[in-house]
């Protein structure tokens, strides 16, 4: 392993506590990540400078948080578009672009890495994280526990992130074996094998495109119809937000 990293297993431990009681708290996932990812970073980097569309990424940096953060770009593009079907599903979960990069230049991974990794890694671990909700969409899963884990195996199958692998573990165990999780589980991991590097395409350019084509393109196929598991705290939080903007609850919807 890359000497430059390490595994934090005590951390890991900490986040993983904290999770089983409060399992949508995104920061600690992204801690528990952090942890056991080790020298992820660095190859994954390897392996995207092995392919022309992974040069050309790395080459150009293109900036998905700046991309996704911009809203009312987003709502200029016309409906069955990807950045269309973004902002339906961050509107109407409450999901904040700003509030993702926050977190992650202070205390989630990037901010641990900074000091360290070169521009192209920091790059990758960022990107990993910043697709994450992009991921639900293309892969038309929720933010429910069963869809993120959906979210978690279509991504870790390609990834082959060791952090991420023990995060998944999580939502698996939370979701109580209810038995809508196996066929998003077996879909999920069949959408990854059989789809292009979602890694190494360059989701800024994607945003613009209809949704159907970018799955098509991508090897995806039509999205699974699940019944999805809400935690009981993420009930609570979506009623509270969407009491403060004075409409209905999404989870209805």
């Amino acid at each position: 392993m890359d000497k430059r990293f390490s595994i934090k297993p005590l951390q890991g431990l900490r986040a993983a506590m904290h999770l089983s009681v409060k399992p949508d708290d995104t920061e600690y996932y992204d801690l528990l990540v952090q942890a056991f990812e080790g020298d992820w970073p660095a190859r994954m980097t390897r392996r995207l400078r092995r392919t022309g569309k992974g040069r050309k990424l790395l080459e150009e940096k293109p900036d998905l948080v700046g991309a996704l953060a911009d809203r009312e770009r987003l709502r200029r593009l016309p409906e069955g578009t990807l950045g269309r079907a973004y902002l339906a599903f961050v509107e109407k979960y409450g999901i904040s672009g700003d509030g993702l990069k926050d977190l992650l230049e202070s205390k989630g991974a990037l901010g641990r890495y900074r000091d360290f990794l070169d521009s192209d890694e920091l790059f990758v671990a960022g990107w990993l994280r910043h697709t994450h909700d992009l991921f639900h969409v293309i892969g038309g899963y929720g933010p429910d526990m069963i869809g993120e884990m959906g979210v978690l195996i279509l991504t870790n199958t390609q990834a082959r992130n060791p952090g991420m692998g023990f995060a998944n573990a999580i939502p698996l165990l939370l979701a109580r074996l209810f038995p809508e999780q196996f066929p998003v589980a077996l879909d999920a991991r069949h959408k990854a094998r059989n789809a292009a590097p979602l890694l190494e395409q360059n989701w800024v350019e994607l945003l613009d495109r209809p949704l159907d084509a970018v799955r098509a393109e991508l090897g995806l196929g039509e999205p699974l119809r699940y019944k999805p598991f809400f935690s009981p705290a993420f009930v609570r939080q979506m009623k509270e937000r969407r009491r403060a903007a004075g409409s209905g609850d999404p989870l209805q919807a």
